[in-house]
């Protein structure tokens, strides 16, 4: 179904994309980049991936992130032209023709260059005309029966400098053009752009989509800034437009305002809220008795204001909440299926704003309702009580993830809320402008800008970045809240609507992974920066890696960059590290590499070790002096003069494990009271809240509810365990007027129902 989906869109909505053709990405390299020169003579890829790039004033090699020169050698002598290179049979050393004729070898790591008597033949590698050549329009590329056109990025056309071009082992094309350095590759396209209608055999191109809902039906509703509303099938073809009168047409048409959402209620109504002008409720929808009402502040007061920027409806409540810009909240209550729909005024509902105004997202988070403002997250219960205020900065998205609440901001980037702060989260090229943010898949977010779509692995802190270089062509992304339909998203554009699989993790290459300081010492407490390569140069170039020691069961994950991680241990010998990365495509991949570093102490470091030993010991030795009885001797008998009396034995018990019993003590004398609670256990212990809280938290690492709650339901079980009492009996023994109740809590106590528990022991 989904493939049949994708395949109508594609040929009823005329996109952009076609589905037989690859994408072709490109990215250019210049001097600001850190190449020599803007203009390469020739090109060559060794064992380890490294690309070596030739030019007029030397040799660079390029790692996947930089450029680094190799135009000097050792002995401080310039390499110069460089004409042609080769990989000499060991994968590592160069074989070049440089200046003057002259055939040589070089060494990278040692950086010598050794000059050879004898002319080598080092062929040609360069790709055939018929896949690149230069044309007065630019650069062509045949690929997979596909021609493809890189212009020139000034207004005359530049000679073309010689240059031997090069494929490297990913299938990359690098090519001298235009002045500077082309990488170009090329990859199934696992995406769709629609930016075009068809209207009555006429087409016309959609404008920046708003708003994307999908009905019960599972026909979509699309709104755009130009003021339509359209309908498309569950197949993807377009039906009409909503006109001005409420009805739809197959001719394109304007609605009342740009819908900024729509949502359809439990009785099918149709739900549009609007930039503008208020809210409109299509009733009876795609029926003869189709009708649109239209609410506006003017006739409805109880509607704060006609700029409404975002409307959600609540599938468990049946509240459709509605934000605006600059007067707050305002509730419509939509489970009566005859709401008197000429006046809404009676299914309104008062929320408490507390100083709220421009209210740009609603979102539903479990039990809790998260109102997105320029002045911060106000959380609200389902039942429109106001719960909390975090933050004061303007939000533009919420959602839970994890266990965790994170954030977007229109101008700050992203946070996570911790104990009511927003606490900032360091995302490498989300940027801060963050028009929304959803929960994509399991423990991945979905952040959007302007510019991309930044898919952010939150249990591997790993990110995958969808934007131009992504694409291959030039796309931005509208404020609008994108729709998920299982691992589908549904993403407005300046232009039209992206498509995409989110779930594309099937990695095209395994590329192999160099550690460059595999081997390396270091001492105990330091770090070391291990650079991985990745030979995995296509675009775009997104690896990431992850790291653990040998026999470890987590990952460490680290995001892409130049790769550094820093390790360090504090026990001395071998350590054997294992590393995983991403391909280009910022897919993980199995290819994990081990590497050996050693850990040798300085003499310094032994020094310090053998004096905290030796504290050690002496610390241990006078500690047990300090505690050892002593022997008391004396010559004063009058102990004796009552030789049959002793006192009682004394009581040495420790004084928290005396505390403690005298806090079950007081719980189990008062265990079947409902009203028994810290109140109680405070006054039987002789104590006010304060106090009770600071011992039993200093004590027992509890609060004093927790420690009855404990107490309470170890007695439940126990009495469970006789088999003499009905489940609903041992809920009054313990305090619970609700055997219901008794038994969510003890199935989330426990792990299992009571019954179950008893099923357990017999």
């Amino acid at each position: 179904m989904k493939s049949f989906f994708l395949t109508t869109m594609t040929i009823l909505l005329l996109t952009a994309a076609a589905s037989a053709a690859d994408v072709m990405r490109y990215r250019r390299y210049t001097t600001s980049d850190g190449l020599l020169q803007n203009n390469a003579t020739t090109f060559a890829q060794d064992k380890y991936g490294y690309l070596w790039i030739g030019s007029r004033s030397g040799l660079c090699r390029f790692d996947g992130s930089r450029f680094e020169s190799y135009n000097i050698t050792a002995d401080g002598r310039k390499i110069g032209w460089v004409r042609k290179i080769r990989v000499d049979s060991d994968g590592s050393t160069l074989l070049m023709k440089i200046n003057n004729q002259k055939f040589v070898r070089f060494d990278p790591r040692k950086r010598t260059l050794t000059e050879l008597k004898d002319k080598l033949n080092l062929g040609i590698q360069a790709p055939p005309p018929d896949v690149l050549a230069y044309t007065a329009a630019g650069l062509r590329i045949r690929h997979r029966g596909e021609e493809y056109t890189i212009s020139y990025s000034g207004k005359s056309i530049t000679d073309p400098f010689h240059c031997e071009n090069f494929i490297d082992r990913q299938g990359n094309i690098w090519a001298n053009f235009d002045n500077s350095v082309y990488q170009i590759s090329f990859s199934d396209i696992d995406f769709d752009i629609y930016n075009k209608v068809v209207a009555k055999g006429s087409t016309s191109t959609m404008g920046d989509v708003r708003c994307i809902a999908r009905l019960r039906d599972g026909t979509l509703i699309i709104g755009t800034k130009d003021r339509e509303l359209m309908r498309y099938t569950a197949e993807g073809s377009y039906m009409a437009c909503l006109n001005k009168e409420g009805q739809w047409q197959e001719e394109k048409t304007e609605f009342l305002e740009t819908a900024y959402n729509v949502a359809e209620d439990a009785h099918g109504r149709l739900w549009i809220g609007m930039r503008t002008n208020g809210v409109a409720c299509l009733d009876k929808a795609f029926t003869p008795a189709q009708k649109l009402y239209h609410y506006t502040h003017a006739g409805t007061p109880v509607i704060p204001s006609d700029q409404v920027f975002d409307i959600h409806l609540s599938e468990k409540t049946g509240l459709l909440w509605i934000g605006t810009w600059g007067c707050g909240l305002s509730v419509i209550d939509t489970r009566k299926p005859d709401l008197h729909l000429d006046n809404v005024k009676d299914a309104m509902l008062a929320l408490e704003h507390n100083g709220m105004t421009q209210v740009r997202r609603i979102c539903e988070l479990g039990d809790t309702m998260a109102v997105c403002t320029t002045t911060g997250l106000y959380l609200y219960a389902r039942n429109g009580r106001l719960v909390s205020h975090i933050g004061d900065i303007d939000i533009s998205g919420a959602i839970r993830s994890g266990g965790g609440l994170y954030v977007g901001a229109y101008s700050q980037g992203a946070f996570v809320a911790d104990n009511g702060k927003l606490m900032p989260l360091e995302i490498p090229g989300l940027g801060d402008c963050i028009h929304t943010v959803s929960k994509c898949m399991d423990g991945q977010l979905l952040f959007i800008n302007p510019d991309r779509m930044v898919l952010y692995d939150t249990k591997r802190g790993s990110t995958r970045f969808f934007d131009n270089l992504y694409f291959g062509r030039n796309i931005s992304f509208s404020e609008g809240e994108p729709l998920f339909i299982g691992t589908t998203v549904y993403a407005g554009l300046g232009s039209g609507m992206l498509v995409m699989d989110m779930k594309n993790d099937k990695p095209t290459c395994t590329p192999t992974i160099h550690i460059r300081e595999n081997g390396a010492t270091i001492g105990i407490g330091s770090t070391i920066d291990i650079c991985p390569l990745v030979g995995d140069f296509r675009l775009p170039r997104m690896v990431s890696y992850a790291w653990r020691e040998k026999g470890d069961s987590l990952w460490h994950y680290i995001a892409g960059g130049n790769g550094e991680i820093s390790l360090s241990w504090f026990m001395p010998g071998a350590h054997t590290v294992e590393f995983c990365s991403t391909d280009a495509m910022g897919i993980w991949t199995n290819n994990v590499t081990e590497a050996c570093f050693f850990v040798v102490p300085s003499w310094w470091q032994w020094a310090m070790i053998i004096f905290v030993l030796l504290a050690i010991t002496v610390m241990t030795y006078l500690g047990y002096k300090a505690n050892r009885p002593k022997l008391i001797i004396t010559s004063d008998t009058a102990v004796d003069t009552a030789p049959d009396i002793f006192p009682s034995p004394p009581d040495v018990t420790p004084y928290e494990r005396q505390l403690a019993q005298k806090l079950v003590d007081c719980v189990e004398r008062s265990m079947s009271d409902p009203d028994c609670g810290v109140e109680q256990l405070a006054k039987d212990m002789g104590m006010n809240r304060s106090q009770l809280y600071a011992h039993c938290k200093d004590t027992l690492d509890k609060t004093p509810a927790a420690f009855i709650l404990e107490i309470r339901m170890k007695r439940a079980m126990q009495l469970i365990e006789t088999h003499q009492l009905r489940i609903s009996e041992v809920a009054y023994k313990i305090g619970f007027t609700d055997p219901k109740y008794f038994a969510k809590v003890f199935r989330k106590r426990v792990g299992v129902s009571p019954s179950q528990y008893a099923e357990q022991r017999d």
